[in-house]
């Protein structure tokens, strides 16, 4: 696990350094080094992508196809972290699904070579923030040894692909050509290494004298002798302390690489120090091949592993280790929760500079047993202040007040984290005496409900005969009669995403097979109603995968990336349930609701009026993305 997170950091090392030698150029020159110091260039090609430095970066950070991106490798570390959930902190495991969140939302189009930097440092900020829990809150048991000898070993790989860059880029130039002060400055400030090689040495050293510093120097903490060191002793501790037999493979393979790492060439430039940095990865693959195999391979005994090391010469190290500490790949629902980020930006822009009155949200999610808000902030131009009051629903209404200076634009942008606890497709006990269709709701009940009871107009009886066709195909099952109905809009419906405001007639929908999902939403509530069922319309949000993960156009889930419509239905026995007709979902935890209204007009995410004269234009931009489970 500890191997991976290390990989991300130095991963967003050399891509920061990269970028900083390149000095914004995007051209194949620049970007080889990379791909090539990590043997990926022929993967790459595979691809079809052309050759920048922008697609290059992306690559490498949040393509889930590559198995070596920061992405991917932080999906490596997740899934081992369940694994060990019992060994490992809770502080520790939150950290890590809030890294996998944040790089999960890293979508493509968000990476860009003038921002490179910046992500980068957050990248490895987080790394810090992974190693530093690990430091102090992870029981020194043989698992920590483990998870610390993988990060040495890993460390001591990266820091010679980070010098074997700088070494490809000036053979490439010239092989008379010498690194000079810019050369060692750039690569010791990459490897955070610059004060302290000023502090071990004199003022003017010679050219390669940063790259003996990175290689030999014990005392600098990523330097490859220091962290092989520090591999080895936590090898011997291991047998010592926990009497972690490691057998002759593992033994044989150290013992190369204490052969490579002493074998140092003359002068540490050029082809010689390429060939040097080539043996050490070589040895050091070895190594972490032979524990892998040793101790993380449960299909194989111990006899096995060691006839794989014997006949293992030159084999490079395979990506993913599996865990000898077996788990479910997934809790159940009833103990796991999820932790969504939303993002909603509405944007309005106006021929000429108007003063904007009073404006009225729905942006607060609803709390409940299965939703806790963590946090929430609005970023508004131009400023305004804010008040919040409940409506008579319930729900929680932002008011917005300008202030009276014109501006021909509007934005407002609300950002905010829940805990999502729900699981999907629930079983919902209903009370027996509306176990079967029809069945009356208790008076207590009904006094409250009869708003949400009460039908719209239906002259032609349209939606009161497709209502019953589920009433004959359920023999007059209450749950089933719901249920069939949600499943049939999903399948027998197209999904149409409207740009137009309010909402299309059920009959029309009916007509015409297709509509957006308030458009289906109120169909279903129209439907019900027809039947005698209480019935109310939610407006929310939607998490899709397939969208979080960047995958163009989204996944099976529709009416994601913008604000989503639904229906509640109550039920005796189990109060309002979820129903989503777009996706034939039912109390999925991928809904997140923050309005409910006996009809849709009740429920509208912004609302308000401004003073002017001319036109205007209205831009939406949603964004509901995954920070990881929680246990």
């Amino acid at each position: 696990m500890g191997r991976y997170v290390e990989r991300c950091e130095n991963l967003a090392r050399l891509l920061a350094v990269t970028e900083a030698y390149a000095e914004g150029s995007d051209s194949r020159a620049e970007w080889t080094p990379l791909l090539e110091v990590h043997s990926d260039a022929e993967a790459y090609a595979k691809t079809g992508l052309q050759m920048t430095g922008l697609n290059v970066a992306r690559w490498y950070l949040c393509d889930a196809k590559n198995s070596n991106s920061v992405l991917s490798s932080l999906e490596r570390v997740r899934e081992n972290a369940r694994g060990l959930r019992h060994l490992i902190s809770v502080e520790v495991w939150r950290q890590i699904n809030m890294f996998y969140g944040n790089v999960k939302a890293l979508t493509p189009r968000k990476v860009t070579l003038s921002h490179l930097t910046e992500i980068c440092e957050d990248i490895r900020a987080a790394c810090h923030a992974h190693f530093g829990l690990v430091d102090t809150t992870w029981y020194r048991d043989e698992a920590w040894v483990f998870n610390r000898l993988g990060v040495r070993l890993e460390r001591a790989d990266q820091s010679t692909r980070l010098l074997d860059i700088k070494s490809y880029q000036l053979d490439r130039e010239g092989a008379d050509r010498q690194p000079d002060e810019v050369w060692w400055n750039t690569l010791l400030r990459s490897a955070s290494g610059y004060h302290a090689f000023r502090r071990s040495g004199p003022v003017n050293p010679q050219p390669d004298a940063a790259a003996e510093f990175i290689l030999f120097d014990s005392a600098f903490p990523r330097s490859v002798e220091g962290s092989v060191q520090e591999a080895l002793a936590l090898l011997d501790r291991l047998e010592a302390g926990f009497s972690v037999l490691h057998g002759p493979g593992v033994r044989a393979a150290r013992e190369a690489l204490r052969t490579a790492l002493t074998q140092r060439p003359d002068v540490l430039l050029g082809q010689d120090l390429h060939a040097y940095l080539d043996r050490l990865q070589v040895a050091l693959n070895g190594l972490g091949v032979a524990v892998a195999e040793r101790h993380f391979d449960p299909g194989r005994t111990a006899e096995q592993a060691e006839e794989a090391a014997a006949d293992r010469e030159g084999l490079q190290y395979q990506s993913q280790i599996v865990s000898d500490h077996t788990a479910p790949t997934r809790a159940s629902p009833e103990t796991v929760a999820e932790i969504l980020q939303v993002r909603h930006l509405t944007r309005y822009r106006y021929d000429n500079p108007v003063v904007f009155n009073e404006h009225h949200g729905m942006f607060r999610p609803h709390t409940s047993y299965d939703t806790r808000l963590l946090d929430l902030r609005f970023n508004i131009s131009p400023k305004a202040k804010i008040r919040w009051v409940h409506d008579v629903f319930g729900n929680a209404a932002t008011v917005f007040t300008f202030a009276q200076e014109p501006s021909d634009t509007l934005e407002i942008e609300c950002v905010f984290r829940v805990r999502r606890g729900a699981p999907s497709q629930p079983d919902f006990p209903i009370a027996p005496h509306a176990a079967q269709f029809p069945f009356d709701y208790a008076p207590e009940q009904i006094v409250d409900l009869t708003p949400t009871m009460v039908p719209d107009y239906d002259p032609d009886g349209v939606v009161k005969a497709w209502a019953d066709r589920f009433v004959a195909e359920a023999n007059n099952d209450t749950w089933h009669i719901l249920e069939r109905m949600n499943s049939a809009v999903k399948a027998e419906f197209t999904y149409a995403r409207r740009e137009e405001p309010g909402v299309q007639a059920p009959a029309d929908t009916l007509a015409t097979r297709t509509g957006s999902c308030r458009d289906f939403a109120m169909l279903m509530l129209e439907a019900v109603r027809r039947l005698g069922f209480a019935a109310r319309f939610v407006s929310g949000y939607l998490y899709d995968p397939a969208l979080d993960s960047g995958m163009s156009g989204g996944g099976a889930i529709q009416g994601a990336g913008a604000t989503h419509a639904w229906v509640q239905v109550f039920l005796p026995g189990s109060g309002w349930v979820e129903f989503d007709p777009t996706n034939g979902l039912i109390g999925s935890r991928s809904l997140i609701r923050t309005a409910v209204g006996r009809s849709p007009s009740q429920a509208v995410p912004l609302q308000g009026s401004f003073e002017g004269a001319g036109g205007s234009s209205m831009e939406v931009e949603v964004e509901v993305t995954s920070q990881g489970d929680e246990l």
